[in-house]
């Protein structure tokens, strides 16, 4: 492509036991977030993107999808479980992704429905009371080459900050759920169907100052 792109595969996103978007965005150059939320909402790209919802630009400068759904300015969606890569497309998108793609373009791509039977399971555990357990799997629909795949995950965390005034030490804390789900249908010869579906739920806290 005539264009700057960066990819982080499905082996990089794993191999980090990495939650959530906006802990690779430090591998992908140029990319910066903000939002004053406890995750990323708004992206920039060259030093070019929204910084808060109250600019008042009618449509944000950089486009972010996951699997083709667009959440261009609600950046928190991001998880990564069951992810299989990330790609970063710097400059102007417009032709093919529209007016919310005018400085680039954030694109998650997870794990596609797949005629070969594949389960997995995950479980993680680390300090600040921090835990997650994933599940996810599919396989065929009948013989005529429909498929189904599911992912579901929850997370939790007090976060690494204690709060001396209050006396917490979870203000910080993130409580997210994932549950995504997607559907292959073979209509017929060169015709085939596809459907994504996304639920997140995140309820984290944030230890400073927002508007």
């Amino acid at each position: 492509m005539p264009a700057s792109i960066t990819v982080l595969g499905q082996e990089t996103l794993q191999s980090a036991g990495l939650q959530h978007l906006g802990d690779v965005l430090g591998l992908v150059p140029n990319l910066n977030w903000s939002g004053g939320t406890s995750r990323p909402r708004f992206f920039q790209l060259r030093g070019i993107g929204e910084l808060e919802q109250y600019q008042g630009a009618p449509n944000p400068s950089v486009g972010f999808l996951i699997d083709d759904i667009d959440l261009s300015g609600v950046g928190m969606p991001a998880t990564l479980f069951d992810a299989q890569q990330v790609e970063v497309l710097r400059g102007p998108q417009g032709t093919r992704y529209g007016a919310n793609a005018l400085a680039g373009l954030v694109k998650i791509k997870t794990r596609d429905a797949a005629t070969i039977p594949d389960f997995r399971a995950e479980v993680t555990g680390a300090e600040n009371d921090t835990w997650s357990a994933g599940l996810a799997g599919g396989g065929p629909i009948g013989s005529a080459g429909s498929a189904w795949r599911i992912a579901g995950q929850t997370f939790s965390s007090d976060g690494f900050q204690r709060n001396a005034y209050l006396g917490r030490d979870d203000t910080n804390g993130r409580d997210e759920s994932t549950l995504r789900g997607k559907l292959r249908w073979e209509l017929a010869p060169d015709w085939r169907a596809d459907l994504a579906a996304l639920y997140v739920d995140v309820d984290n806290g944030f230890d400073a100052f927002s508007p």
